[in-house]
């Protein structure tokens, strides 16, 4: 009987476990786009994250505590947001391997929300929300794509900013795997 009973407990407690559920962020060009819809994905090169078709650099990723926390790829490397300059610009690169210790590094408050046009695109971007957000304003953080000789590596603009020579806007949409 304490055998049933220990395997039961062990069974609720394997089915009450959280599961995070593992995705692959397609790149969905935004604003200065050319061309048709690509198939393009989040990668990582070198520590940076890029654009990229290449099967051997594309992550798979997942976010813990999910839905509202840091980002990891499946090889339990972070991803976090790093100041391009000390110019207060709000821009940062976007970035996975040991955070820095830092004040200024942001990698806590990673989450998905939805896109402006749900019909358009049901499933949801990557956004990254600062402490100073309000949940119930619309988000205005935005991933931009920045030429890098032949390829693009990923920005994040804690707001909007204008559009930028040489960059161009990108969604991250969530792809179930």
């Amino acid at each position: 009987m304490k055998c049933i009973l220990s395997i039961l407990l062990f069974s609720l407690i394997t089915l009450a476990a959280p599961v995070s559920q593992n995705f692959r962020l397609r790149i969905l060009r935004t604003e200065g786009a050319s061309g048709g819809p690509l198939s393009e994905y989040l990668g990582l090169k070198d520590g940076v994250a890029v654009i990229t078709k290449n099967p051997s650099e594309i992550i798979t990723a997942y976010l813990d505590p999910d839905p509202n926390g840091m980002l990891y790829t499946d090889k339990k490397i972070p991803g976090y947001l790093f100041p391009t300059d000390g110019t207060g610009t709000q821009v940062y690169d976007f970035r996975f391997g040991g955070i820095p210790k830092r004040a200024d590094v942001l990698f806590t408050n990673f989450t998905f929300v939805d896109r402006i046009c749900q019909v358009c695109m049901p499933d949801k971007i990557l956004a990254y929300f600062q402490p100073k957000d309000d949940p119930s304003t619309r988000y205005e953080g935005q991933f931009r794509a920045y030429k890098d000789g032949e390829g693009w590596t990923l920005k994040f603009h804690a707001s909007k900013p204008p559009s930028v020579e040489g960059s161009e806007g990108v969604d991250l949409i969530r792809e179930a795997i």
